[in-house]
């Protein structure tokens, strides 16, 4: 994690995760559900692909971030 956010951050950063890690297993299963109810169980697969797929999006936009922010200032 230093390498991305240096060690100065680290443990900032690691619990930012841990909040949305928690907040994420709270509130994702209970919208499964409501979702399920209006329609039908069948849509799970899509929903973890979904998910999935916000989650390389988001990683990606992050290390597109951070990478200009490390060109910038070796720049």
């Amino acid at each position: 994690m230093g390498a991305h956010t240096g060690e100065r951050h680290a443990g900032k950063i690691m619990g930012y995760q841990m909040a949305v890690a928690y907040t994420g297993t709270t509130l994702l299963p209970p919208f499964l559900g409501v979702l399920a109810g209006y329609t039908t169980i069948d849509i799970f697969p899509l929903y973890i692909l979904f998910l999935v797929a916000g989650m390389l999006l988001f990683s990606e936009i992050l290390n597109f971030l951070i990478k200009g922010r490390s060109e910038a200032s070796r720049s």
